[in-house]
């Protein structure tokens, strides 16, 4: 198996349903890649979403018990999946992530150039609440890319404390810096040898 993908999710049903859609019109083989999704003790219908798509995808669904309701990072998840994974490449996700049908073929191959530990990244961008709410009016189950037509999407932006991080206009400046480090692929067995994530 070329990839594991690492879902952690918490309580995003309606997000991890269009985020699956994107897996099933990805341009790798479905006997190449697994989804491993790691669910911390969700309330809502995730559960429900993920049933809808065994039969579509090959998936391990981990609803991991939280009776303390202690708040944990995704990479509390990401660990889990970690260990059960069986690719020669681990692609660690979240339910906001929709992909262009090459991004896992595409990572997968970068990934496996290099002869040393490597982190590939792929750049995300971000659609607000008001925006998530129109995807619906774009044709993207056929082209993930009609997503940036919706109106908002390059005015978009994420903020932290009422500081403006980045907005997709920036994003798509090559001659800008970006940074991300919540979607990404790494040889599970580098990832072994680093022990995971803190």
């Amino acid at each position: 198996m070329k990839v594991s993908v690492i879902l952690a999710t918490h309580n995003r049903a309606a997000l991890l349903s269009r985020s699956l859609e994107t897996y099933i019109n990805q341009s790798m083989s479905k006997s190449d890649f697994e989804l491993i999704i790691v669910d911390d003790n969700s309330q809502d219908e995730t559960a429900e979403v993920i049933s809808r798509y065994y039969s579509k995808l090959n998936i391990i669904h981990l609803l991991l018990e939280n009776p303390h309701k202690k708040f944990r990072s995704q990479s509390a998840g990401w660990n889990v999946g970690l260990s059960l994974a069986k690719g020669e490449t681990c692609f660690f996700s979240h339910p906001e992530i929709m992909m262009p049908p090459q991004t896992l073929e595409i990572m997968f191959n970068e990934a496996m150039k290099f002869n040393k530990a490597t982190f590939v990244a792929i750049k995300p961008y971000v659609l607000s609440i008001k925006a998530q709410a129109k995807i619906d009016s774009v044709d993207w189950r056929w082209d993930i890319n009609e997503i940036k037509t919706i109106p908002e999407f390059y005015g978009d932006s994420w903020t932290e404390g009422g500081k403006n991080i980045w907005t997709n206009k920036k994003m798509e400046n090559p001659k800008l810096k970006w940074e991300s480090n919540t979607t990404f692929v790494m040889k599970r067995a580098d990832l072994i040898k680093i022990g995971g994530f803190n």
